[in-house]
């Protein structure tokens, strides 16, 4: 394993398989989980900005794929339209069922509203999403989870 923080450009192109190295307890990690490269790569770049340490999958089977071989994803961003076998309900379905201690959150730009529970996510954000706002409400989750 190669664990890196913050990934270059280069690393990118490649692919995002490889998660970032927690360095600080008190600094959460997202699997940001969107197959739109230009608005993923620029939620990732906010959310490193904002102190979290980032992980990036372009569909639902690469994120589950990360969460089967990591265990220091503290949170899933997900949008809920993507191709591939799993969408965004289906991963939050699994994230609920498999890993319970992993906060879900999900987005998508063709639903105005979704009914959030908290048996499939514990927010939704409806695209355009204010970034700042979704790290806020990420940090807060992380934080709850942390001081019980």
């Amino acid at each position: 394993m190669n664990p890196r923080v913050n990934s270059s450009e280069g690393e990118r192109q490649l692919g995002s398989s490889v998660p970032a190295l927690r360095l600080s307890a008190s600094s959460p990690s997202v699997l940001i989980v969107e197959d739109e490269i230009l608005l993923r790569m620029a939620t990732a770049d906010e959310f490193r900005e904002g102190g979290f340490f980032v992980n990036e999958a372009a569909n639902g089977d690469d994120a589950l794929a990360m969460l089967r071989s990591y265990s220091n994803i503290d949170a899933v961003f997900s949008d809920v339209r993507m191709p591939g076998t799993l969408n965004g309900i289906h991963l939050a379905r699994l994230v609920r069922l498999l890993y319970p201690n992993i906060r879900m959150f999900l987005t998508s730009g063709t639903l105005e509203s979704f009914p959030t529970n908290q048996s499939l996510a514990d927010g939704y954000f409806p695209k355009p999403y204010v970034a700042a706002e979704v790290e806020r409400v990420i940090r807060q989750a992380y934080e709850d989870k942390n001081a019980h």
